[in-house]
């Protein structure tokens, strides 16, 4: 998805996540006309972090994350996973 907008980039896929950068509560799901509305983060992720999350699961490439520290918001940088 994201690497058929973005040339020479190392972060081709989103990853959907809850909106962890933003803790203060005020982006948590809501009920909206009847129906429930959830606000999601996509963070870019890299091919290898992809197969990391397949094969290992969500907490697992979550610790990573958690490990590595990668900026999320550097469609550039290394790979995490």
């Amino acid at each position: 998805m994201v690497g058929e907008h973005l040339s020479g980039g190392t972060v081709p896929r989103l990853l959907l996540l809850n909106p962890f950068l933003w803790e203060d509560g005020q982006l948590h799901s809501r009920p909206l006309s009847g129906k429930t509305v959830a606000w999601l983060l996509g963070a870019p992720v890299t091919l290898e972090e992809m197969n990391y999350l397949r094969q290992h699961g969500f907490s697992a490439l979550e610790h990573r994350f958690e490990e590595a520290q990668p900026d999320l918001f550097d469609l550039g940088r290394m790979s995490a996973g």
